[in-house]
């Protein structure tokens, strides 16, 4: 935002992405350091935060009804690597987990 550092950035994913802790379904990222930004967070500290947030989905979260139910989450976390639509979307098939 023209406010930046002292407002923080929207980080958003532009291509669909499954992920439990992303906010209404529109690839709007759910970080805690980006609604209680500080101006003396970096970019950097951004980028951290989202490799981390990718890797570890939350389940605590009420952000998504994903994330009150991890076995709804590994259901559809396998139809996408199977290449199976999701939330009416068709991901790539992941041909190494196929294998």
């Amino acid at each position: 935002p023209l406010a930046y550092p002292k407002a923080g950035p929207e980080v958003l994913f532009i291509t669909p992405i499954f992920q439990p802790n992303t906010c209404n379904g529109n690839g709007s990222v759910c970080l805690i350091l980006l609604t209680e930004w500080h101006s003396c967070y970096y970019l950097l500290d951004v980028v951290k935060a989202l490799i981390y947030f990718i890797e570890h989905p939350n389940f605590e979260s009420q952000e998504s009804s994903y994330a009150t139910n991890e076995k709804l989450y590994t259901k559809m976390t396998l139809r996408l690597l199977a290449g199976l639509r999701v939330n009416r979307r068709r991901f790539p098939t992941n041909q190494a987990w196929c294998e």
